[in-house]
């Protein structure tokens, strides 16, 4: 892939609390080595996994465009109990990213009746 400056970093982010069967927001950005989001459409890989490794349904190839990917994942409801990990590889360059998200301690009827 030609650009002007090479890939130098990924960052995530993402909301720092989820309730067990709610929704993860996460976003990405591919930068370059101004520290800007690289002008491109560049194929990433997101994966989201529960305390017990498993990974969550929704989760797989999306493209950045502008350097920027947002996804938007539901979690289940019998999810293992722990924090969320979330990794993101950008494809053309195999840099990666992993931000984690905490699961809040409701207990999962609560989320059924808000």
């Amino acid at each position: 892939m030609f650009l002007p400056r090479p890939i130098a970093a990924v960052k995530a982010a993402a909301s720092a609390e989820v309730a067990r069967g709610g929704r993860i927001e996460a976003s990405f950005r591919v930068l370059d080595s101004s520290g800007a989001p690289v002008d491109a459409l560049l194929p990433v890989e997101i994966r989201v996994y529960d305390a017990a490794g498993r990974e969550l349904d929704g989760a797989g190839y999306t493209c950045a465009v502008g350097g920027t990917a947002k996804v938007s994942l539901l979690t289940n409801l019998d999810d293992a109990p722990g924090d969320y990990r979330i990794v993101c590889r950008d494809r053309a360059s195999g840099l990666t990213d992993t931000v984690t998200v905490r699961r809040a301690k409701k207990s999962w009827w609560k989320c059924l009746f808000k």
